[in-house]
């Protein structure tokens, strides 16, 4: 092994980068992928809950997926369709849509989850449906959308609103149920009637809502197929501006979670999932460059813990974005296996099997936190790095 002598200066002169809009930072929080063949149900996974007990539950192609911590279940619906949708009251129900059937989960009283079917209490006009979508549950109220209508439960009633056209997508805005047809704009469901509250000729062309969620006061935030992201405010959108100039800001979002008070994760149908923050800039993606299965996200859920649960086309994965042990792997490194790092002069230095790289620390407090791209210094394989009188002595197995 030979050693290489370098002072730190001259790498703040030569190596000085300029950071810029739209830069991932360098740190990676665990990405877990789990396969159908580990779950042991349908490729697809359409929506995520969790209970007080914190269950997870997965609305799969198979049924009702139940994950303890430790084991995997998977409980079908009785015409053994489709599970697209699922969301708990307040007593502890879980409310389930699927394809021609709409019920609910709960424990019998040996605890075992039983379901129950609500079909029988839709009129003999309403009881052949295709999916529903989406359901939402508001006070006492259950809400369900199928296509041409959307179904309201209060107690062992069903009320049905048919459209005209088609509805096109039911969410939660300020604590009411908002849905958006065909055609008509948006409506929101207040003083037991669906009452007008955005013109379909105020919205953008061709306005396709696929997720909901509330911000901070009266603002929500929206993600759409292909207009980009929006502010709802009262009866107002807005978009929201991204801060990356290299970024496809009108993609197909699919959902959004917030991970803190400080940035949430937005779900692409081509490009994994985004975190970013509130002002707009984004942290990150997570793709599959850097763990997840497949680039369809279909649904995003985030418990209590600050950690993701992210419902894929093909897979599960959980995203520990509240971990504060991250994986620094970044493109530059060329999966190079780590052996040193060393931190002096306001700059980090990496020994890999690719060779000795570095970039400044600048200000930030959380080293993985930092979105320079890293530099090559030395090309080949660097076993060790070791601090000698501000110079940096670099192990390696040919010297140079």
């Amino acid at each position: 092994m030979f050693l290489v002598k370098i002072t730190f200066p001259a790498f703040i002169i030569m190596f000085g980068d300029k950071q810029g809009y739209g830069q991932e930072i360098i740190g990676l929080n665990e990405i877990r992928g789990i396969t159908r063949n580990q779950y042991g149900a349908g490729i697809q996974n359409w929506a995520i809950t969790q209970d007080v007990n914190n269950r997870l539950y997965v609305a799969n192609n198979e049924g009702l997926l139940i994950f303890n911590g430790t084991n995997w279940q998977i409980l079908p619906v009785p015409n053994k369709t489709i599970l697209r949708s699922i969301a708990f009251d307040k007593y502890g129900k879980l409310y389930a849509g699927a394809q021609d059937e709409l019920g609910y989960f709960a424990p019998d009283n040996a605890g075992k989850l039983q379901y129950t079917s609500l079909k029988d209490l839709l009129p003999d006009s309403a009881k052949k449906f295709a999916d529903v979508w989406e359901l939402e549950v508001v006070g006492n109220d259950v809400f369900f959308r199928t296509d041409p209508i959307i179904f309201k439960l209060t107690g062992q009633k069903f009320t049905s609103y048919p459209s005209s056209s088609k509805w096109l997508s039911l969410h939660q805005y300020q604590g009411k149920a908002i849905a958006h047809e065909k055609d008509r704009g948006l409506f929101i469901y207040q003083n037991n009637t669906w009452q007008p509250f955005i013109g379909e000729t105020s919205l953008p062309p061709g306005f396709f809502i696929t997720d909901i969620k509330p911000g901070s006061g009266d603002t929500c935030l929206l993600s759409t197929t292909k207009n980009g992201l929006y502010l709802l405010v009262q009866n107002k959108l807005a978009p929201f501006k991204l801060i990356a100039s290299d970024f496809n800001a009108s993609q197909h979002f699919t959902s959004l979670s917030w991970v803190d008070d400080s940035s949430f994760l937005a779900g692409t149908y081509f490009n994994g999932a985004y975190r970013i923050t509130r002002q707009g800039k984004i942290l990150e993606n997570i793709s599959t460059k850097n763990g997840l299965p497949n680039n369809t996200v279909r649904c995003i859920f985030t418990n209590k813990n600050g950690n993701s649960w992210i419902g894929l086309d093909n897979g599960i994965v959980f995203f520990a974005c509240n971990n504060p042990i991250k994986h620094i792997n970044p493109a530059a490194f060329n999966n190079g296996a780590g052996y040193s790092a060393k931190t002096v002069g306001g700059n980090i230095y990496f020994a890999l099997s690719t060779g000795l790289q570095w970039l400044p620390l600048s200000s930030a407090a959380d080293l993985s936190s930092i979105t320079a791209k890293p530099k090559l210094l030395l090309s080949g394989l660097t076993w060790n790095l070791s601090v000698l009188d501000n110079q940096l002595l670099v192990g390696r197995d040919d010297g140079f």
